[in-house]
């Protein structure tokens, strides 16, 4: 074989590798983000301190209009945590109705992440920690939040901020996944809330 040869085909094997490569990167990132129609369906008055803001880097967007806000808190891989405490506590025979709700819906992993005996709660303490995580009356779009205070389901206060990088955040948690339902809103959030003793 000459040199040309032995360089084209160096060149080929290079670019195969390359190509190799660049496909198994694309297998392990989610690229795919669901758009959001905006329309006024969800919007409603917050507080007197909201203002609207540019579109907040929320990592997906998806919208299930045939589904409810419980049924799609139970389909949530990634909420089976939080789904449980909303049924066990009963809560969600709560959000039944035709809303509008907001929930904030923590991951799994964030369960998982905190110190021992955190979450045995007495059954009144667990409604609270779950109603501490609902809106009711407001389907809030935190593409309209700048900073805001609003009153949970639990009578407690939920604190809402947008960094200046746009990351919005409820309390000390990060707003990841928005789903849109018939009856309200649910945000994937990166931890649990924890209603002020």
């Amino acid at each position: 074989m000459d040199t040309n040869t032995d360089r084209t085909a160096w060149g080929i094997a290079i670019f195969i590798i390359i190509l190799v490569l660049g496909l198994l990167w694309l297998s392990f990132v989610d690229v795919t983000v669901a758009p959001v129609q905006d329309d006024d369906f969800f919007a409603a008055p917050v507080s007197s301190t909201t203002a609207p803001t540019s579109t907040m880097p929320v990592a997906s967007r998806q919208v299930r209009l045939s589904s409810d806000i419980v049924s799609i808190v139970a389909s949530l891989q990634d909420g089976d945590t939080f789904s449980d405490l909303l049924s066990t506590s009963g809560v969600s025979k709560e959000l039944r109705g035709p809303g509008p709700y907001t929930i904030f819906v923590p991951r799994n992993i964030a369960f998982v992440r905190l110190p021992a005996k955190t979450m045995q709660m007495s059954p009144a303490d667990t409604q609270d920690f779950v109603r501490y995580h609902i809106v009711a009356g407001r389907a809030i779009d935190i593409d309209e939040l700048k900073n805001a205070s609003i009153a949970a389901l639990s009578d407690d206060t939920l604190n809402f901020t947008v960094d200046e990088g746009l990351i919005a955040r409820v309390d000390n948690s990060i707003i990841i996944e928005q789903y849109k339902a018939k009856n309200g809103i649910i945000y994937l959030i990166d931890a649990p809330l924890f209603p002020p003793k």
